[in-house]
């Protein structure tokens, strides 16, 4: 089973539906989809075991994301009746390049919620490039907070710049995912 489910629903909290859901030993993979951005709220999810938690507004690309990841891991953990470290590892998303690596506690003035925005949206579209205007529009941010996430994963090594070159003015800054290996 799969469920999608809000922290604000209309009937109460759905971080209390998961709960009564996880005491009566009901088993389901468990997508938060919600507005809520805040740290409590958020823990409290990951604790209750939810899979995985998108913030609205919804990208199509971050729910196809989750929902891969929930496929490959549930077909895997059917096909098999044991599994070894390194298998595990690979499912778990350990040992290499894992969202719990990209999640890292950030410097000063850099939000991790906000930070995991601008990295699904520049990853889940990897042949694009962005401008700062792009990106803040895309993202409802101000164009000062989107250049100050774009320059933080550009110090990081997360994206490649190229500058273009207009009629007049300065050169646009455009940041495009930068890809592994």
């Amino acid at each position: 089973q799969l469920l999608l489910v809000d922290v604000s629903l209309p009937d109460g909290s759905g971080l209390e539906w998961v709960s009564r859901l996880r005491s009566h030993n009901r088993e389901a993979y468990v997508i938060m989809v919600t507005a809520s951005r805040d740290v409590e709220t958020i823990q409290q999810a990951l604790n209750l075991g939810v899979h995985d938690y998108v913030i609205k507004p919804l990208r199509l690309f971050r729910i196809q994301q989750s929902l891969d990841e929930i496929l490959q891991l549930h077909s895997r953990l059917c096909e098999r009746g044991r599994l070894e470290q390194e298998d595990l590892d690979k499912l778990l998303g350990k040992g290499g390049r894992s969202q719990i690596k990209e999640m890292r506690v950030t410097p000063k003035g850099i939000d991790s919620i906000t930070l995991r925005q601008v990295l699904d949206l520049l990853a889940g579209e990897p042949e694009n490039v962005f401008s700062t205007d792009t990106v803040a529009l895309r993202l409802s941010l101000s164009r000062t907070t989107a250049r100050r996430y774009l320059e933080y994963l550009e110090s990081e090594d997360r994206v490649d710049v190229d500058l273009n070159y207009g009629q007049r003015g300065r050169p646009e800054r455009r940041y495009r995912w930068r890809r592994a290996g």
